[in-house]
């Protein structure tokens, strides 16, 4: 496992604990996400990556209850957490795993899934091939990942004091199709916008740090702490703290 994989794996896991209570933004979008993931199929063997605490497992199992489910994340702790809050018996199994090179048959699942982690791939073109191979003809990949806007208010407070802040940059729906495997088709493709409230900037940064997202881009520099200072006070001093969530959400079917 590369280092930034391990680093991701670390922030994760270690904020298993306190996840739920920041991630608000993930949960509304995983129950969303089943939703619409049950209008287009009906899977008998589901694979989800990046499960976390069990989000968009819980409505999985809701919306399919004959299915059986293999939920796995990157880190040990929210692969075990998950399985932990389950109700499911044999119906659920959990593991940990690498996303990007998934250790499954080809061929063998008829939905693969999961709700705001494929961001943190990194060459997402390769793992969705790599997730779409282990797809049955017909079957369904279905994914939620973040766009251009997410957390541009962060990003307007650093521009006006001309600092550049340590986001990764995140496509838009156009360049999220480019990467669609060879074969699929688009069964849905959306956007849209939602809003985390905040008292304040510190409170925005708490709550990544909740959920383990506060890892900066790959390969960028974090802002020193005088700096990141100066844009919390640009941001409070808007007087109206919120955080842009910009996702995407697309069901790609293997043809």
């Amino acid at each position: 496992m590369s280092d930034r994989k391990q680093q991701i794996a670390r922030h994760f896991g270690a904020a298993a604990p306190t996840y739920d209570r920041a991630a608000r933004i993930q949960a509304r979008i995983a129950v969303e996400t089943a939703g619409a993931i049950a209008e287009v199929a009906q899977p008998s063997l589901i694979l989800e990556f990046g499960c976390g605490t069990g989000n968009l497992t819980r409505a999985l199992l809701g919306h399919f209850p004959e299915a059986r489910l293999i939920s796995t994340d990157l880190a040990p702790p929210m692969a075990a957490l998950c399985r932990k809050r389950m109700d499911a018996g044999a119906r659920l199994t959990s593991a940990s795993m690498d996303a990007e090179l998934p250790a499954f048959a080809p061929g063998k699942f008829d939905l693969v899934c999961g709700n705001l982690a494929a961001q943190w791939f990194s060459r997402p073109h390769q793992a969705f091939s790599a997730l779409g191979a282990l797809l049955r003809p017909g079957g369904v990949l279905a994914l939620t990942t973040l766009g251009t806007d997410t957390f541009q208010e962060w990003r307007a407070a650093a521009a006006l004091l001309g600092l550049s802040p340590a986001i990764p940059s995140y496509p838009s729906l156009t360049e999220l199709d480019w990467q669609r495997p060879p074969g699929f088709l688009v069964e849905r493709a959306a956007e849209q916008r939602l809003w985390d409230e905040h008292p304040n900037a510190l409170d925005f940064l708490q709550s990544l740090r909740s959920i383990g997202a506060d890892l900066p881009a790959d390969h960028a520099r974090p802002l020193s702490p005088g700096a990141l200072r100066r844009i919390l006070r640009q941001v409070d001093a808007q007087g109206h703290v919120r955080a842009t969530y910009h996702v995407l959400t697309v069901l790609w079917r293997k043809g």
